[in-house]
């Protein structure tokens, strides 16, 4: 809806993705990326328990991880709106499936990018939908309309890992970490205590604590 009214681009970050430092700087992928102008949509990888792996990144996933994401709400705002509308449609569809006995997540990533790949695989009846989706520098959509395709690419995983990386607090490229594969307040805290990223806030002195970081 913001991006519809206002014609901006947009970030969108899941509030137990934490960041260390300024992921829009051009040394880091996220924001060397976004200045590019290349790409319509950039996202954070959803790895297992493993944590990234060095030569897939930029190779297309079965899954993603949408909780941190880039979206161009500035251009080819006809195919960026058909996307995100299904999205959400198929995502409310998705809840009362749920709450009706139906076995089809409630889960917005999921839907979002199960969508996507239904769209990519021509599946979509909006006539406004993108004809071709082109991932990170393929040349898969050659010859295809700019307007009526979708560039996509991921973040490095190991700047903007998830809470499956083990090894992400002692990894000098770490910029924002994510503190999911666990569920309720007090795991994602512990995640993020993991990592060196909480307890910043004094609440006595109402006021954050100086920090190295």
């Amino acid at each position: 809806e913001i991006m519809m009214q206002t014609g901006l681009d947009v970030v969108f970050s899941d509030c137990d993705n934490v960041f260390k430092s300024d992921p829009f700087v051009d040394q880091v992928s996220f924001g060397g990326m976004i200045r590019s102008g290349r790409y319509d949509y950039i996202y954070g990888r959803k790895t297992g328990p493993a944590g990234p792996i060095e030569t897939e990144i930029h190779k297309e996933p079965d899954k993603a991880n949408t909780g941190f994401y880039f979206v161009a709400g500035s251009r080819k705002q006809s195919g960026i709106r058909s996307l995100f509308e299904a999205a959400l449609a198929r995502c409310d569809s998705g809840c009362k499936d749920r709450v009706g006995g139906g076995d089809r997540p409630c889960d917005d990533q999921e839907n979002f990018w199960d969508l996507l790949v239904d769209t990519l695989r021509g599946r979509s009846k909006d006539s406004q939908a993108f004809k071709c989706f082109q991932h990170c520098d393929s040349k898969k959509c050659k010859g295809i309309a700019t307007d009526r395709t979708f560039k996509y690419c991921d973040m490095n995983p190991f700047e903007f890992p998830e809470g499956s990386y083990a090894k992400a607090k002692t990894d000098q490229r770490l910029v924002a970490y994510h503190a999911n594969w666990v569920f309720g307040k007090g795991a994602k805290i512990g995640k993020l205590k993991g990592v060196g990223l909480w307890g910043f806030w004094d609440s006595d002195a109402k006021q954050c604590r100086q920090t190295t970081h």
